[in-house]
């Protein structure tokens, strides 16, 4: 049996999804870096409430910044 690869947009896009998912990166950084245009990105991060993730992802860092430097 022959194991079916996803094809190079559905990998792009589900790499893409895993960064916005988690608050890693911004749209435009996975822009710069898959090659695709923002408006895509953007669209991707729709589905999955992107925005919401990065600000949480964001608050998480600054406590963790502000502990560490006390």
């Amino acid at each position: 049996m022959r194991k079916t690869t996803l094809s190079d947009h559905d990998a792009v896009k589900r790499a893409a999804q895993y960064l916005l998912r988690e608050g890693l990166a911004t749209y435009a950084e996975i822009a710069a870096v898959s090659g695709r245009s923002r408006q895509i990105v953007r669209i991707w991060a729709i589905e999955l409430d992107a925005e919401t993730a990065r600000q949480e992802r964001l608050e998480k860092l600054w406590q963790r910044a502000l502990r560490e430097s006390k």
